[in-house]
């Protein structure tokens, strides 16, 4: 699964990553949106994450590469996977760091340095604009 939403961003195939998208809609200090995910239906959150992807490549940012670089156990069959992400922000290389895990059986990624995230990852509720971390 991991494999495939990231193999499916660098080929472009924007389709293909959201369908092993956990999908939510955010909130705010507090986690409770990981139980409730999204009020869209199928057909709007598909929506609405190719505009984001289409946003991502307005902002002259794509996906180049990835590494699972670490999977981390919390209780023994809780586990998080780190991954290293390349990608190419008007023409320069950047690494990232973020957080994959399986969840309702579905990828659930987690930002961690990457002000693009939020514009291919599983979030229903964003704003499309340009992260202030990235200007």
């Amino acid at each position: 699964m991991i494999n495939h939403y990231y193999q499916s961003l660098i080929n472009e195939e924007y389709e293909e990553a959201f369908e092993v998208l956990y999908l939510y809609d955010y909130q705010e200090n507090t986690n409770e949106y990981l139980s409730t995910g999204t009020k869209l239906t199928k057909a709007e959150a598909k929506d609405f994450y190719l505009k984001k992807t289409a946003f991502l490549e307005e902002q002259n940012y794509a996906l180049k590469g990835y590494e699972i670089s670490e999977v981390e156990y919390a209780d023994g069959h809780t586990f998080w996977f780190h991954i290293l992400v390349t990608a190419e922000v008007n023409g320069k290389k950047k690494e990232y760091h973020e957080i994959a895990h399986i969840w309702k059986g579905k990828l659930l990624v987690g930002e961690r340095d990457d002000p693009y995230v939020r514009f291919r990852d599983g979030k229903m509720n964003i704003t499309l604009q340009t992260p202030s971390k990235a200007k």
